[in-house]
């Protein structure tokens, strides 16, 4: 859905390389879970923009993914406990490890914009169609 959102994102790979997460976990940046791009997360020109994780209990699973839209993710830094040169070098690598939507298309993230994109990108790639509030309220 995001090529339908704006045609330069039409680039976009999936990271193809699984990180050594116990040597990561080690490191300071590792605080910030976006600070390396895992198997199958969406990138562009090697940087992160889509990011996701997931924990499984029983059955159960739990998906969560999150896509940079702007810059704010980039703050996160500020509230780490860490010297101010570790702050340095974990922001030199988020600036060369993850881009956001903002940058790509420079402009503002249209947030109703994005979301049709979004859903209509899931109905086309699993032939599916969402109902709409009031096929839902006839379903309850």
């Amino acid at each position: 859905g995001l090529e339908i959102y704006n045609f330069k994102l039409s680039s976009l790979n999936l990271e193809q390389d699984q990180p050594h997460f116990p040597s990561f976990y080690k490191e300071a940046k590792s605080d910030l879970c976006f600070a390396v791009s895992a198997k199958s997360e969406i990138n562009l020109d090697g940087k992160k923009l889509v990011g996701s994780a997931q924990r499984k209990i029983g059955d159960v699973v739990l998906q969560h993914g999150s896509i940079l839209c702007g810059t704010f993710h980039k703050n996160l830094i500020d509230y780490l406990k860490v010297s101010a040169e570790e702050k340095r070098e974990i922001e030199k690598e988020i600036n060369e490890t993850t881009i956001e939507l903002e940058t790509i298309i420079n402009s503002e993230t249209d947030y109703t914009k994005l979301i049709q994109a979004l859903k209509s990108g899931f109905e086309r790639h699993f032939n599916i169609s969402f109902l709409a509030n009031k096929e839902l309220d006839l379903v309850h």
